[in-house]
């Protein structure tokens, strides 16, 4: 779920940056596509790469925000994108992503490969409240007797919306995007 929400920015134009690993230095930059050098700069804080996309992104209602962020469940990284969340229902400019390194190393990006995620989020998400519980879910005792039982193998009934008894929860989600089973991912 987590991959499949919202869409991936691109890459607008392939190059390297280096970083030496001293806190106060700047990453030093080769741009492989030169007409293009105005959406990268090595310029904002030491150890950092930022990316200008190229576009201005749009969102309909005041309150749907534009949450950045890295792309989830690729493991470890060189760089760290930077999260951000945009009011983009009134703020009429191109946004940037700063990527941080995590050490010193070289890396390549290359124009068209996926580098960050973007989805709406609504203020209403960010106002609600999480109540903390110290009681059990009716179903928690049935869910850890069958998953930690001795002859218990993975059966994936959370991913397929089925209770520890078989039965279908009617509400759950398998993908963010309309058409289920579709392979191709937004991309913008």
């Amino acid at each position: 779920m987590a991959n499949s929400l919202g869409f991936y920015i691109l890459c607008p134009c392939t190059f390297e940056a280096t970083w030496d690993g001293e806190p106060t230095s700047y990453a030093t930059l080769q741009l492989l596509e030169e007409e293009l050098s105005s959406l990268i700069s090595t310029e904002t804080s030491p150890g950092s790469v930022t990316v200008t996309p190229g576009y201005i992104a749009v969102t309909e209602r005041p309150g749907e925000f534009l949450y950045i962020k890295g792309i989830p469940n690729t493991g470890p990284s060189t760089l760290l994108c930077m999260e951000a969340a945009i009011e983009a229902w009134w703020n009429p400019s191109p946004f940037s992503l700063v990527f941080h390194f995590n050490y010193a190393a070289t890396v390549k990006m290359t124009r068209g490969d996926p580098i960050a995620q973007m989805f709406i989020y609504s203020q209403v998400g960010a106002r609600t409240q999480l109540i903390v519980d110290n009681t059990m879910p009716p179903d928690f005792a049935a869910w850890r007797q069958r998953r930690y039982r001795r002859d218990y193998h993975r059966d994936y009934d959370y991913i397929r919306g089925r209770y520890p008894d078989g039965r279908s929860e009617a509400t759950h989600i398998t993908s963010w995007h309309p058409h289920e089973g579709t392979s191709n991912k937004n991309t913008t």
